[in-house]
Formats: structure tokens, sequence, C-alpha cells
């Protein structure tokens, strides 16, 4: 009788391939894929023997699907595909006002766009400025 193959999972995740009671090779999901051809190669195995393994493995320890809990919200997925500024021009075209907070006070931000060439006019926390006069309120 011929030895058969066999599959066994240690403690630590990682995956042993045996022939009979010879070890060929250990891997992990990750590398199974280098691990298997490699180990073709040295045996002279071919291919389909891969293809064989891979089954054994699928057969013994299916791959894990995430949890219901695991699974990505409709948020998350929309976040990934137009990201947070994506989100903002959507709230943006509802009439919405967007902004986000940044470490720079707006005084200083005018005085750099001023110092550029820019003139600003407009309500800045409620209080109107333009370019070129005194600020009436600490911004």
């Amino acid at each position: 009788m011929q030895d058969k193959y066999e599959i066994k999972q240690d403690s630590n995740g990682s995956f042993l391939l045996y022939h009979g009671l010879d070890l060929l090779t250990t891997f992990t999901r990750q590398n199974l894929r280098e691990k298997l051809e490699a180990c073709a190669l040295t045996s002279g195995f071919s291919s389909n023997w891969i293809g064989s393994m891979l089954r054994l493995l699928n057969q013994k320890y299916p791959v894990p699907y995430p949890k219901e809990s695991d699974q990505r919200s409709g948020l998350q997925r929309l976040i990934d595909r137009i990201g947070f500024d994506g989100l903002a021009d959507y709230l943006r075209s509802k009439g919405l006002r967007v902004t986000k907070k940044l470490n720079v006070s707006d005084k200083e931000i005018l005085k750099a766009l001023e110092k550029e060439g820019y003139e600003v006019q407009g309500l800045i926390n409620d209080v109107y400025y333009e370019s070129g006069k005194r600020l009436l309120e600490v911004v």
C-alpha cells in the first residue's frame, strides 16, 4: 500500500505536510504556494501534485470566513471607495456646511494667504473680515 499524504496543524497555526512518516515541508496560508512549489521541485512532483495538496488542505482545514461582526459596514465600504473628503463633498452637496478643524488658527491662515497676495473677505466665526482691514475679533 502506498503511503498517504497528511496535513497537520500545529499550535502556532503552521501546517505540516507528511508523506507517510516523512515530513516534507511546513507552511502557513501566507507562504503555502512558495513552500509547496519548492517541495514539488526538490521531490520531482508535478503541478498536479500541488493542486492535490491544496485540495487536501482545504478539505481538512477550510479557509475561515469572516464572522458577521467582522464584515465591513456599508459606511466603511463607502469610506474606502470615496474617502472622507468625498463624504464631506456629499454632505456639502446636500446644503450642509462641513469644515475640518486644523491645528492652525484662521488668523494665521489669513496672514499667510494675504502675504502671498490673496484677498479675503467674508464671515469668519460670524464676524465680517476683509483683507487690509483690522480683525474685529480674534479668530
